[in-house]
């Protein structure tokens, strides 16, 4: 109501239509995100988690010295040791633009940072749009994406967040595009493509859409029993990534358990301080202080956020965007 009220008013004195207005809306977020994150690109990566900002960067400038390898150098660990977490995707990319243009590194990554989250928009509003819901509405959210703080800050950082975020962003989009039927050997091949990426950018990142996708598959496991081609060919292109991020950690483990400080920085041994132990889970500090009031609270403006999508749950008919 509040949302007519408003729209009805500015088409009387702009002449302008509600796509007009989302589409405006979407446009002044995007300026100002590039805007607040190329004036702060040349500034030192001193702010928060510059820990973890520093080691990315440190890592990209060695392997803009030394070329392109697995076994990047960490020397934030400890001197000059190989210490591989994620694979260089972001890092890689960085060192090769920064060489390139001769551009300062730290800008260079801020930049590239920037770029991902940018076109990261592209594989949403694909997956809007495959999923019918209106122009109006796909500019809106990606104007809320865009302006969103947590956004806005960390796509301006040092870190490989935002290249996770849109390579997993574009594995979700071929995953729908299978889901609805379109078994085109294409979608398959860039869905396995986009999400062995992402698994090997931030496995984090991408894990948990892995086993969103893996737990719809069996819910429509009948339906998938009618194309068991089809279901052979998702398994094998789910399988794949998999395997190769599996490969991944398990090479870098043994590159890490080559120096003393790396073999206690392998997967198994940080399993504890990643996941926590099995009270930790259950915890109230971790669901009160972290989940609620650190993610949900903020990121819905309380109970809001929560509300109105029990709402539109409710309200909404068409199964498919449910």
């Amino acid at each position: 109501m509040i949302l007519k009220f408003f729209t009805y008013e500015l088409k009387k004195y702009f002449k302008c239509d509600i796509n007009c207005i989302s589409f405006g809306l979407f446009l002044l977020a995007l300026i100002f995100m590039i805007y607040i994150n190329i004036n702060y690109s040349d500034k030192p990566i001193l702010e928060y988690h510059s820990f973890r900002q520093t080691q990315t960067a440190l890592s990209s400038f060695y392997i803009e010295q030394y070329g392109l390898s697995f076994d990047y150098v960490t020397p934030v660990i400890g001197e000059p040791w190989s210490i591989p977490f994620e694979f260089p995707i972001y890092q890689d990319i960085v060192a090769i633009i920064s060489r390139l243009m001769g551009f300062s590194l730290t800008q260079t990554g801020r930049i590239i940072g920037l770029f991902f989250a940018i076109i990261t928009c592209a594989p949403i509003f694909l997956i809007l749009n495959k999923l019918e819901i209106s122009r109006r509405s796909i500019y809106f959210s990606l104007a809320l994406f865009l302006s969103s703080p947590v956004y806005i800050f960390w796509s301006g950082t040092f870190m490989i967040e935002s290249t996770a975020l849109f390579f997993t962003c574009f594995s979700l989009y071929y995953a729908l595009k299978i889901f609805q039927g379109n078994f085109n050997n294409i979608n398959y091949i860039f869905f396995s493509f986009f999400l062995i990426a992402a698994l090997l950018q931030k496995v984090t990142t991408a894990l948990t859409p892995v086993i969103i996708i893996v737990v719809i598959t069996i819910i429509y496991i009948e339906y998938f029993l009618k194309n068991k081609k089809q279901l052979i060919k998702f398994i094998i292109s789910i399988a794949i990534p998999l395997l190769l991020a599996y490969l991944w950690i398990f090479y870098s483990d043994y590159i890490k358990s080559q120096n003393p400080l790396g073999k206690d920085l392998t997967s198994s041994n940080l399993t504890l301080w990643n996941f926590g132990s099995f009270d930790q889970r259950l915890s109230r500090d971790l669901w009160f202080d972290v989940i609620y009031k650190r993610n949900i609270a903020t990121s819905t403006l309380y109970f809001f956020g929560i509300f109105s999508i029990i709402l539109s749950l409710y309200f909404i008919k068409e199964k498919y965007i449910k």
